[in-house]
């Protein structure tokens, strides 16, 4: 049995030269850039802006997406005076509580090895792991959320790590590629 440990681990990199065999295999068209802006209407994200890593700004649209930003440092997440998803503008909570402004002591411990109130934030989700409001009702109906973005973990050091991200990618896959 191995398990994921924070990157570059061995099976993390065991696992994306998997993933990429099977992107060739499957003749997957990969684009690398950024989302730099996001067209959403009545519960539905119509379409996202990028650029590329050419400088090309491009607008995708697909009938679904999955959210898998990271936290704070892949940008899932940010702080300027509450922490906020910056993409979608989706609500961030701990525990049952919405984040409207936060101070570093308030989300940090100063023992190390504690969880701390940032790493376990994140977004809520609905059993189709669409992210919800604080009312519990799906915010897009077709937007889904993977990985450290979610809340109720702590990848650092919480039980279960980077595998639900793992496991989390997976079940958000399957939703948004209608197998679920």
């Amino acid at each position: 049995i191995e398990t994921l440990a924070v990157p570059p681990s061995a099976p993390g990199v065991r696992f994306d030269l998997a993933l990429q065999r099977v992107i060739k295999a499957l003749d997957v068209e990969v684009l690398a850039g950024d989302v730099i802006g996001v067209e959403c209407a009545r519960g539905t994200v119509g379409s996202l802006k990028v650029r590329l890593a050419s400088g090309e700004e491009k607008a995708l649209r697909a009938p679904r997406y999955v959210l898998a930003g990271g936290k704070f440092i892949g940008g899932g997440i940010e702080k300027e005076g509450a922490l906020r998803e910056p993409l979608f503008g989706l609500p961030v909570f701990w525990k049952d509580q919405r984040f409207v402004s936060v101070t570093n002591e308030e989300i940090f411990d100063r023992r190390f090895l504690r969880s701390h109130a940032a790493f376990c934030a994140g977004l809520r989700v609905d059993a189709k792991m669409r992210p919800v409001g604080e009312d519990g009702a799906a915010i897009y109906e077709n937007l889904h959320v993977a990985g450290s973005v979610l809340g109720g973990y702590d990848a650092v050091a919480g039980p279960g790590g980077l595998g639900v991200a793992l496991v989390s990618g997976y079940v958000a896959g399957q939703h948004a590629g209608g197998g679920a």
